[in-house]
Formats: C-alpha cells, sequence, structure tokens
C-alpha cells in the first residue's frame, strides 16, 4: 500500500497538539527557503503558539503583510542569488519598530553549513528562552 502525504498543515496541526500536551508550546518556529512561507503560516494559523521565529534564506517581502509581532530573526547570505540580501534589507527598513532581527552573513549564499545555522541562531533562541515576562 502506497504511503500518503500528509497535508503540511494538518502536520503542523498535529505537531502543535504534541507540543500543547508536553507544555512546550509557545515554540520556535524555523524555516528555511520556501519553507519559510509555512513558517509564516504556522504562525498566522496558530497565533500565540509560536515565540519567535528564525527564517533562513526566505523571502520575507512575500509573506508578511500587517508587520511582524513576535521576535524573529533572518539569516541570510550576502550573496544569495535566489532571494537577494539587498531586499531583505528593504523589507527590514520597511518594518522598523518590528520585533526583527536581520543578520547577513558574508561569504554565504542561499544555502550554508548547519554549524553556521547553529552559532548564529542556537544564541539567539537561548536568550529568548530564558526570558520570561511576569505573569
Amino acid at each position: 500500500m502506497a504511503r500518503m502525504k500528509m497535508p503540511v498543515l494538518e502536520a503542523a496541526a498535529i505537531l502543535v497538539g504534541f507540543l500543547e500536551r508536553i507544555g512546550a508550546v509557545p515554540a520556535f518556529v524555523i524555516g528555511l527557503s520556501e519553507g519559510a512561507n509555512a513558517a509564516w503560516e504556522l504562525r498566522d494559523r496558530f497565533a500565540g503558539k509560536a515565540r519567535g521565529m528564525v527564517l533562513i534564506g526566505s523571502a520575507p517581502w512575500k509573506s508578511a503583510p500587517g508587520g511582524i509581532s513576535i521576535p524573529t530573526l533572518f539569516l541570510h547570505g550576502v550573496e544569495d542569488r535566489v532571494f537577494g540580501y539587498e531586499e531583505l534589507c528593504r523589507f527590514a527598513a520597511l518594518h522598523r519598530g518590528d520585533p526583527i532581527e536581520v543578520r547577513g552573513l558574508p561569504g554565504m549564499g542561499h544555502s550554508f553549513p548547519y554549524r553556521i545555522l547553529k552559532r548564529e541562531a542556537w544564541p539567539w533562541i537561548q536568550a529568548r528562552l530564558a526570558f520570561r515576562s511576569p505573569k
């Protein structure tokens, strides 16, 4: 019997339900390249469930109407020829005041080694996990 693929949002709903049961919500959403569109969709469909987003080599200017309300880190290769770094900088300028941080990675293109992602994103996530707002 052939396995059927589960639609992305159905799979996301199951994942969010699991994370809620184990007390891991709100969580961080990470999207790579076109996967960033799914990250935006998760953020919108499951409002309040995302603590922050890390978007890598993505095209946010195509998918952020209404601004950004949760902490968001954009990691982007300065040499990216798929989604231009300059476009991301223009997007960031339009959203000045939103909780976003843009990190251009010199010498990197559209993709880069996992070790770079870990070096750049993990401390950013850890800093936000350590912060707990008073109830």
